[in-house]
């Protein structure tokens, strides 16, 4: 399978640079998917979540439920060949946003578990 690292760069060969390990592909995509804003893909305007722009509101537990519903709605939907997700939570720690997902790559029967930090103003 020809898995396009992330992000995007040239290979010591002079091509694009490929990931053999498909379960860091698969943290891959799912970072390519959170930090990608809705309406910013061609032919896809419901892909990705509004998680850069929240990341300059408030933070606070109304922002982390927004993040936590539209995010496991879009996982399902992009990813869902891929993964299933057991578990997606959004917690605020100081002005940090962290997405927690517990997820199962399809097939596989151990559950993964990935933390996102995104500190408000970084993303």
């Amino acid at each position: 399978m020809f898995n396009i690292d992330f992000p995007w760069r040239i290979d010591g060969a002079g091509k694009t640079a490929t990931n053999s390990d498909y379960f860091e592909h698969v943290v891959e995509m799912l970072l390519q998917f959170l930090l990608t804003h809705p309406h910013e893909r061609v032919n896809r305007p419901d892909f990705g979540t509004p998680l850069r722009r929240m990341c300059f509101e408030g933070n606070s537990q109304g922002t982390a439920e927004v993040i936590q519903f539209i995010a496991k709605a879009g996982l399902h939907r992009w990813l869902g060949d891929e993964i299933e997700v057991v578990q997606l939570s959004v917690e605020t720690v100081d002005a940090t946003l962290i997405v927690i997902l517990n997820y199962r790559i399809r097939g596989e029967t151990e559950i993964r578990d990935k933390k996102f930090p995104f500190p408000r103003g970084a993303a």
